[in-house]
């Protein structure tokens, strides 16, 4: 339904198949094929969707993946982040401009607006934010009064997963969140650090990418505001749990 919902339950999809074809064991030639044909096939959705949150979220979690597989490959990345604008489309190359200059594209000032907005939001109800789904009918009692014209935008939301629900639910409720979202990857990375089963590795570390891709796209966007990003994201981390759980059955059975 809207180009931000595809992109984002795209990205998931697409870090947990590479964690899949980098970690998981025993794939055959036909498995592998296959699966960077998806690969590459995600990556070129991701590619048209246009959206400049994603292409950094998952920038970011595809580093972490490589550096847990092959960490000489990270040597690359400077020379593919040089190379690849160049070799993109026309259009690709403006949209990837205009993460470095405003002008011709309103995302950027609109977005500023918003966080400023939001700011001022925090700072009237700290503890209690605005109210749930207060932030856009709030928006014009709060924003900077030396903002006479509002760039063309859509201002329901912040644009910022965490200015957002710091605005519309309180300072309390993002403490709670961001704790939640911490203790995911602490659980996540102590898993890894006891050093799983083959089995469970590509899920464990999936679920590190996907963290990684949600969080940093959240800096732009209200990601886990999205019914099916968010459900997504809850099913992800649900099977690293359920390998979490394996491995310590496994683990008591040795012991016993």
């Amino acid at each position: 339904s809207h180009w931000m919902t595809f992109s984002g339950g795209g990205m998931s999809v697409l870090l947990v198949l590479r964690s899949f074809l980098f970690f998981a064991p025993g794939l055959g030639r036909r498995a592998r094929v296959l699966g960077w044909m998806g690969v590459a096939l995600l990556g070129a959705s991701l590619l048209v969707s246009f959206t400049r949150s994603i292409w950094l979220a998952t920038a970011a979690a595809a580093l972490y993946l490589v550096w847990q597989w092959r960490k000489k490959w990270l040597l690359a990345a400077p020379v593919v982040a040089a190379a690849a604008p160049a070799a993109a489309p026309d259009a690709v190359q403006r949209r990837l401009g205009s993460m470095v200059s405003a002008r011709g594209d309103n995302s950027a000032s609109a977005r500023l607006i918003m966080w400023r907005t939001g700011w001022r939001m925090i700072q009237a109800r700290p503890l209690v934010g605005v109210g749930p789904e207060q932030v856009g009918p709030q928006f014009p009692r709060f924003q900077p009064a030396e903002v006479r014209e509002l760039p063309p935008a859509f201002y329901g939301h912040l644009h910022n997963l965490y200015i957002h629900y710091a605005a519309e639910r309180g300072l309390p409720a993002v403490v709670a969140l961001l704790w939640l979202l911490g203790k995911i990857l602490w659980d996540h990375l102590r898993a890894l650090a006891r050093k799983p089963a083959l089995e469970a590795r590509f899920v464990l570390h999936a679920v590190v990418a996907v963290w990684i891709g949600v969080l940093v796209g959240g800096i732009f966007e209200v990601n886990l505001g999205d019914s099916e990003v968010l459900t997504m994201f809850l099913v992800v981390v649900s099977l690293g749990y359920a390998a979490i759980g394996r491995e310590r059955e496994a683990i008591v059975e040795r012991v016993a």
